[in-house]
């Protein structure tokens, strides 16, 4: 390749001036105060000596659809819990046992559609879940103190600039009792909101607190999700667990035990019905000897 060592050249460090101070950066990729810079020459107005000014702006449309898709996902939970609190039961399907499903009686289709049924409507009206969708519900249509933040937004025709304490104000409100807590989002209002004061919009969902009223409602909510799922989780376990110590789990297990006994007592009862019965049958033998004994001796006789 004939290369010439020579005529080699390091790397240099890129040296810039930022807000009058002059640094030097290994890379000409870097970040500072949140802003991530990458360097790729001397404009022209750096040759003039002439400094080139950077603005930093909030990005409103990544803000506005982080928002939306949380109401999105909001409302798709809801729809899913409503509609298990709701689901048809079917009292006439039972559970099918290993033995019926081994007869062959039924087709792995027909089967299907069976256990379909059977597990159709085991949640209907279930307390916990009920006690899930209120708390969320409760959590988003609260207040959060201690907020200062204000936003502009225009209602019926009218501007108006208020404390972004709820999400009300920013255009998320609940629909009718038909809905079960259903979130219906106003995006122009959001967008005015976000566009008026971003911060005071991300302080309602994100300030941290000590105190529960003056929490973000994102905050709000995950504790109480996580709350609600303790509660679950202590009544029907939690899946893939080795050690169950629910609810269901400690009942499930103490059947298990009393069946056991139950199989247990029936054995033995079994077993004592056989030595009757086998006993009965020796004497039902001998008295038919006897018997024949007798008529014997009289035919005799």
């Amino acid at each position: 390749l004939q290369i010439n060592m020579d005529n080699e050249q390091g790397g240099e460090d890129a040296v810039l001036e930022i807000n009058g101070l002059q640094t030097t950066r290994k890379t000409n990729t870097f970040t500072t105060n949140g802003v991530t810079f990458t360097l790729h020459g001397v404009t022209a107005e750096g040759f003039d000596g002439t400094a080139t000014t950077v603005t930093v702006a909030h990005n409103i449309d990544g803000v506005f659809n982080s928002i939306k898709a949380f109401v999105d996902k909001y409302n798709e939970v809801i729809a899913a819990i409503n509609d298990k609190l709701n689901e048809q039961r079917y009292s006439d399907y039972y559970p099918l046992t290993d033995e019926e499903i081994e007869e062959g009686k039924l087709t792995d289709t027909q089967i299907d559609k069976w256990q379909e049924k059977a597990r159709s409507g085991l949640l209907k009206n279930d307390s916990l879940l009920r006690g899930t969708v209120y708390a969320m519900r409760n959590v988003l249509a609260s207040v959060v103190t201690g907020l200062t933040g204000k936003v502009t937004v225009t209602k019926s025709s009218q501007s108006v600039t208020t404390v972004a304490n709820s999400l009300s104000v920013i255009g998320i409100t609940t629909g009718d009792y038909r809905e079960n807590g259903k979130l219906h989002l106003d995006e122009n209002q959001l967008r005015e909101a976000l566009q008026s004061n971003p911060e005071a919009v991300m302080e309602l969902f994100t300030k941290s607190s000590e105190v529960t009223a003056e929490q973000g409602l994102a905050y709000r909510l995950y504790d109480t999700i996580n709350h609600e799922i303790s509660k679950i989780t202590d009544k029907a376990g939690r899946a893939g667990s080795l050690v169950d110590n629910s609810v269901i789990g400690k009942t499930i297990a103490q059947l298990d035990k009393d069946m056991y006994k139950l199989e247990d007592k029936l054995a033995q009862l079994e077993d004592r019905y056989w030595r009757q019965f086998t006993a009965m049958e020796k004497a039902i033998a001998q008295l038919n000897q006897q018997s024949m004994w007798l008529v014997q001796q009289f035919m005799n006789g």
